[in-house]
């Protein structure tokens, strides 16, 4: 849905995205060169790693307020607060360390064409990885964090 058909605000994500859009879009634009586009991903990558990890430090983590937004309520226990803490600093990581790979791919001897091709499988690969290993995964992952005594043992 758009935004406004749904009269909803629009999220600080959001903004976000609009922000990095323009500012990339617009650096394209004016520069002669395109040097840029080689790292464009990269640098989105890092600027998304940082700013879902400042999330976790300020304010509301964003994976919660994603699945907050998608159960259309907020989380009272504790231990959900905490797992979606956790979580929104693993998809932090995760960008970081897709950035690395970015990097490493604009400057390896590949064309910008295969480069291009990579990147346009490992993005979508990957974030359906992270989604899909999540949710396969949380079971182990909510024992491990209580093991770890990260999360509350009695929830």
């Amino acid at each position: 849905y758009i935004v406004g058909w749904k009269r909803e605000k629009p999220t600080q994500f959001f903004y976000f995205s609009v922000a990095t859009t323009l500012f990339f879009g617009l650096i394209d634009v004016y520069s002669d060169n395109p040097f840029l586009f080689r790292y464009e991903s990269v640098l989105t990558n890092i600027l998304s790693g940082v700013y879902f990890g400042a999330t976790v430090f300020v304010g509301k983590p964003l994976i919660q307020e994603f699945a907050e937004k998608a159960r259309a309520q907020p989380f009272e226990k504790p231990g959900a607060k905490i797992y979606l803490r956790c979580l929104t600093v693993v998809w932090s990581v995760y960008f970081f360390v897709k950035a690395t790979v970015y990097l490493y791919l604009a400057n390896s001897d590949l064309s910008f064409e295969r480069i291009t091709l990579i990147r346009s499988a490992l993005g979508p690969i990957s974030i359906g990885a992270m989604l899909v290993g999540e949710r396969l995964l949380r079971p182990w992952l909510i024992k491990g964090l209580k093991f770890l005594k990260v999360l509350p043992v009695s929830e």
